[in-house]
């Protein structure tokens, strides 16, 4: 008997109306990269390395390939505000606030660390960050049989 696990991640952007509702803007599927397939690999073993805690986003549009360890050109990252399972999904969330990362996202990722770290997954994406709005990045992962 052969069991195949398969991960599969997505991101989705919310903006903040005028009321603080988050309004779905943006969603695509993303990879989970060689170092974030060894990252649980190695918390199987009981390795003592750090868990995933932030999200960061980036302006390159080169494509996503398994091998990539950082963003092509980091803006800025952020440490989830909440995380939560519930049975074989995992989702997690930052908030990128007023006048932050103000730029044409093109690539978003999570990340073990506030700066360099292990790479989790990433994502090619096309969202316009404006100055005067606050927005939520969630990333899914789901885990199937």
């Amino acid at each position: 008997m052969k069991d195949d696990i398969k991960i599969k991640g997505k991101i989705i952007i919310f903006k903040k109306d005028k009321y603080n509702e988050l309004i779905k803007v943006y969603e695509k599927n993303n990879l989970v990269v060689d170092t974030g397939l060894n990252f649980l690999v190695q918390k199987l073993d009981g390795d003592s390395i750090a868990d995933m805690g932030w999200i960061a986003v980036g302006t390159d549009s080169t494509p996503v390939v398994a091998t990539d360890t950082t963003l092509g050109v980091e803006i800025l990252r952020k440490a989830f505000v909440d995380t939560d399972t519930v049975n074989n999904l995992w989702r997690a969330e930052a908030q990128f606030d007023v006048g932050e990362a103000v730029a044409n996202w093109k690539e978003a990722a999570i990340f073990n660390a506030s700066s360099g770290g292990i790479m989790f997954n990433r994502v090619n994406i096309d969202f316009d960050k404006l100055t005067d709005e606050t927005v939520i990045v969630r990333f899914e992962i789901t885990f199937n049989a």
